[in-house]
């Protein structure tokens, strides 16, 4: 399947939750990537590719997304069922749920949203408060400081970062001239 995406110079998006996953995919995109695929171009080269979600994303992985020209996308589940995480999980693996600092500092495009309806709220609202404070929608600290975004940052990552994910950064995520708004105030 990877192969015939890739043939036909199509983008690919993959929902993943955890390391272990995203890491068993891109054993497959890599091998792709290494192959010609057409009209001699290799694998990716010039293909967006996305990983949704990525909560226990690791710092060798995200490596390895950076190598391949990946993006990452990070929605805002972690507020409505963060508490189920952290019980499951524990704290220390919480305070990084999902890395988005990690993915930042990495060079890895990253889109923060809600993914429709199906994760969260499409209220852009809750992202920006989780992100920015690390907090469920009950008050539970989640995200420990050091994977926490400012309030730009999340205003970035949610506009702009997003944008890129669609290829529509030259479009949307900003409030420009020429750039498509639904409000500007």
């Amino acid at each position: 399947v990877t192969l015939h995406l890739l043939q036909n110079r199509w983008p690919l998006r993959i929902h993943a939750t955890y390391d272990e996953s995203i890491n068993h995919i891109l054993d497959v995109f890599e091998e792709a990537h290494a192959l010609e695929v057409a009209d001699g171009r290799q694998g990716f080269g010039g293909i967006r590719f996305v990983i949704d979600h990525g909560e226990t994303l690791r710092l060798p992985t995200i490596q390895r997304l950076k190598l391949l020209g990946a993006g990452m996308a990070m929605q805002s589940r972690m507020a409505y069922a963060g508490e189920y995480f952290l019980e499951r999980y524990g704290p220390a693996m919480t305070r990084r749920a999902p890395p988005m600092k990690d993915v930042i500092n990495a060079g890895v495009p990253l889109g923060l949203g809600s993914d429709a309806t199906r994760v969260s709220s499409y209220n852009p609202w809750v992202t920006l408060y989780w992100a920015t404070t690390g907090r469920s929608v009950g008050g539970t600290e989640l995200h420990g400081p050091e994977q926490r975004l400012t309030r730009q940052e999340a205003l970035f990552h949610h506009t702009l970062g997003s944008a890129w994910i669609s290829r529509e950064e030259r479009l949307k995520g900003r409030l420009r001239a020429g750039q498509l708004a639904d409000l500007c105030v």
